[in-house]
């Protein structure tokens, strides 16, 4: 066999480590630059013999695992073009039922944080209790057993909000809470909290009080750590949720720490809510980068280091929106997204259709699942575009570059995903 890399064959160096990445399946290998020689013979003329010849006269002592290695790629690496079968390139399956669902329980907040996102929704009041099991129900009916994820506003100034998660848990699906933790504020609460919710995702962006007061409020910081001590004390699995700023985007490190590490970054992105009146706070995709990695690497940004070889093989070609997540307001209006509530992404309401009906039938979700990374113009062009599938949709339409637009954390996406492949192992 006379071995030859695939056409569109990307080859990354950084000393010292290589990387060759067949980006449409995608496969890929690192290597120590020491070993590049090796594969310099591999150019389509020289057969599998010249290569183990190679091997022997230059790497004499490391012969027997190298070739073994080498007979491994040969046969199974699909950075060859010999490996790849005609079905790597096409579209990962669909699904036949979301995974994640997003109840926005109300639009009401006790904070006005000054980049919110949700002021600029269309207000509703609150539904009551059997108005939202009615369309749990349907969900659950339809969708066996989705996640359950109470947004708003903040969930919690919702009287029912308890008794529909222990509604969902009787039914046998998990519920995960995003609050901004002010109103755990007791033992009994954090018990209750404890025991219906599978995960709590606390939002918190910095342990300095000026700068959370600014941010979030007077008191925000002191009544958001006595939340998490509450929760953590019970053995909750409970998370921070931090909106990386210009003004906390220095101190990511001793922030993780403070909260033993159980913390998510998300940088503030431009554009969106009462950022638009905040342009001072907004960060870029390099800043970003360099803040969760000013003490190393993989310190903070396991974004796609932990899970880079759940790619392999398996091209991610879009976000969750529109086929994986759905999301539900208090007037049984269905969405895409939890970010896309707005009037021209409504796909249908659960107090006139079923949940099933809207899923396969809306025409605002069946336009959407058409936008992946062969759809999308930059994307198509990008060596990464099936690791990252393309990022946030909803991020970017909401900055005003479209649905099918591209934005600065592109480099960001970038960056990260290069960063996993050069340092994968096996």
């Amino acid at each position: 066999m006379t071995p030859v890399f695939v056409d569109d064959i990307f080859i990354y160096s950084a000393s010292p480590r290589i990387l060759y990445l067949n980006p449409e399946v995608p496969d890929w290998i690192t290597i120590n630059e020491k070993y590049k020689p090796i594969l310099d013979l591999i150019d389509g003329e020289n057969d599998e013999s010249v290569i183990y010849e190679h091997i022997k006269c230059f790497y004499s002592d490391e012969k027997e695992t190298l070739d073994s290695q080498i007979k491994s790629l040969l046969s199974e690496s699909k950075i060859f073009k010999h490996n790849q079968s005609k079905n790597d390139c096409g579209n990962s399956p669909g699904i036949s039922v979301p995974k994640q669902i997003y109840l926005t329980l109300t639009d009401s907040c006790n904070l006005k944080c000054v980049y919110c996102y949700a002021t600029e929704r269309k207000k509703h009041d609150n539904a009551d209790f059997e108005t939202w099991k009615n369309y749990i129900s349907d969900i659950i009916d339809f969708a066996g057993k989705p996640v359950f994820n109470f947004t708003g506003g903040e969930p919690l100034t919702v009287p029912c909000a308890l008794d529909l998660a222990s509604y969902i848990k009787e039914r046998g699906c998990e519920c995960l809470l995003l609050t901004n933790g002010t109103y755990i504020n007791t033992e009994e609460t954090a018990d209750k909290i404890t025991g219906l919710f599978d995960m709590v995702k606390i939002s918190l962006d910095t342990d300095d009080e000026t700068i959370s007061k600014e941010l979030r409020g007077e008191a925000v910081l002191e009544k958001a750590r006595n939340a998490f001590t509450l929760l953590s004390t019970r053995k909750c699995d409970v998370q921070i949720m931090a909106t990386v700023t210009s003004k906390t985007c220095r101190d990511l490190d001793s922030f993780a720490e403070r909260f033993n590490n159980q913390v998510q970054f998300q940088p503030l992105y431009r554009d969106i809510g009462r950022a638009r009146n905040n342009e001072d706070l907004s960060i870029s995709g390099l800043q970003y980068y360099n803040s969760l990695t000013e003490r190393g690497m993989f310190s903070l940004l396991h974004q796609y280091h932990d899970t880079i070889h759940t790619f392999r093989n398996r091209p991610c070609k879009r976000c969750a929106m529109a086929h994986e997540e759905l999301s539900i307001d208090s007037e049984g209006n269905v969405f895409p997204c939890h970010m896309l509530h707005f009037e021209q992404y409504k796909c249908g309401n659960l107090n006139t259709e079923r949940i099933s009906d809207i899923y396969k039938n809306s025409a605002v979700l069946n336009e959407l699942r058409t936008v992946n990374v062969d759809t999308i113009p930059k994307c198509k062009k990008c060596v990464y575009r099936n690791i990252c599938g393309g990022a946030c949709r909803a991020r970017v339409d909401i900055v005003k570059d479209g649905i099918k637009g591209a934005d600065d954390f592109c480099s960001f996406e970038q960056k990260t995903i290069l960063d996993a492949l050069l340092y994968s192992y096996g």
